[in-house]
C-alpha cells in the first residue's frame, strides 16, 4: 500500500477545524518546503506543530521518510517532540516504514535502508586493502585448476572472491579458507589433517608437509608478513614455515599476497627469496625506482 494519503478514506478528519489540513507542498526539482522542517533540529516545534495542524498517519510518514532520506536516521524521541505526537505513535510510523523496505529499526529510531549495517559493513571490508588484494588475485583462478591456499586473512579473501560457480579443485591448510569454500557449487575442497593452530586456524605438522609433498598445483596463493629485496618473504609463526616452503615447492606459480604496509614489515623468519614467487599483488605499486629493483628479481606486480 501506498504510504501517500488516501484523503477519500480518512474522511478529511481533523481535529482542530472543518477543513483539511495545510501541508508542505511536495517536493521538487528545486527542493521541498519540508527542508526547513528537516534542518532545524531537535529542541524547535515545526511550522505543522505550532500551527496545530493535524497530520494524517500516512502524511506523518511520508515527511518522517523526507528526513530518512535526507539525514539518514530519525531518532524516536526527536520526532515524537518534532509531530507532536507520542513515542508510540512514531514507533507504529517507523515499523509501517519498515514493513514497507524503505527503512529498518534500530534501538531508538530507524535508519535508511541503504545505509544498513550490513550494507555498511560491507562498504567497509570493499575498502580494505586485503580484500581489493583478494579480489584482484581471485581473477587468476581458471576452471578446473587445482589451487594452494596459504592461511592468512589475505588468502581468506582471495578464497571469498573467486567467482561463484567456477569449477576447480582448493587445498588448503586453513579453516577459514575451507568454510569459504566448501558450500560453493562446483568447487572441491582438499583439507590437510594435523594440529590446529587456534589463533591462526591454520593447520601444521609432519602430517601436513607430507600430504602437500604428493600435490602439484597450478597456483599457490601465499601469504605474506613482510617483503623486501633483500630478505623476500617473511613469517612470523615458526609452525607455519616449512608449510610455506612446501607449497611454494609444490606449485608451478607462486602469487604473493602483500598490502602496501608489508613492503616496510620486519620479521624474524623468510619463507623463500624474490626470485621463487612469480607474482606480487598489493594495493599500490612501490615507487618506480624500487619497482625496477624488484623487476629484476623476475617479478611482476599486480596493484588491486
Amino acid at each position: 500500500m501506498s504510504l501517500a494519503s488516501n484523503r477519500e478514506n480518512a474522511g478529511y478528519r481533523h481535529r482542530n477545524a472543518g477543513h483539511p489540513p495545510r501541508l508542505p507542498s511536495a517536493p521538487d526539482a528545486e527542493g521541498s518546503r519540508i527542508e526547513p522542517l528537516i534542518s532545524r533540529g531537535v529542541g524547535v516545534k515545526n511550522q505543522l506543530v505550532d500551527s496545530k495542524v493535524d497530520l494524517f498517519a500516512e502524511e506523518r510518514q511520508e515527511l518522517l521518510l523526507q528526513i530518512l532520506r535526507t539525514q539518514g536516521k530519525v531518532r524516536v524521541e526527536d520526532a515524537s517532540a518534532l509531530f507532536g505526537v507520542s513515542p508510540d505513535t512514531i514507533r507504529r510510523d517507523l515499523n509501517r516504514l519498515v514493513r514497507a523496505g524503505l527503512a529498518y529499526r534500530t534501538h531508538g529510531g530507524a535508519l535508511t535502508r541503504t545505509k544498513s549495517p550490513a550494507a555498511a559493513a560491507e562498504g567497509k571490508r570493499e575498502s580494505d586493502p586485503k580484500f581489493r588484494i583478494g579480489k584482484r588475485a581471485a581473477s587468476l583462478v581458471k576452471e578446473n585448476s587445482l589451487i594452494l591456499f596459504d592461511t592468512g586473512w589475505t588468502s581468506l579473501e582471495v578464497a571469498k572472491n573467486v567467482p561463484a560457480g567456477l569449477a576447480f579443485t582448493a587445498v588448503t591448510n586453513n579453516l577459514a579458507v575451507a568454510e569459504a569454500l566448501a558450500g560453493r557449487p562446483g568447487t572441491t575442497v582438499i583439507i590437510a589433517s594435523g594440529r590446529i593452530l587456534k589463533n591462526s586456524r591454520s593447520i601444521v605438522g609432519d602430517d601436513v608437509l607430507h600430504f602437500l609433498k604428493s600435490v602439484r598445483a597450478d597456483l599457490c596463493f601465499l601469504g605474506a608478513c613482510s617483503i623486501g629485496l633483500g630478505f623476500g618473504v617473511g613469517a612470523i609463526e615458526p609452525d607455519e614455515l616449512p608449510i610455506k616452503q612446501q607449497m611454494i615447492q609444490s606449485s608451478a606459480r607462486v602469487i604473493a599476497l602483500a598490502s602496501n604496509e608489508k613492503f616496510s614489515a620486519t620479521t624474524a623468519l623468510s619463507v623463500c627469496p624474490l626470485r621463487a614467487v612469480d607474482i606480487i599483488i598489493t594495493d599500490q605499486k612501490p615507487p618506480e625506482s624500487l619497482l625496477e629493483r624488484y623487476q629484476a628479481f623476475d617479478v611482476a606486480f599486480g596493484a588491486s
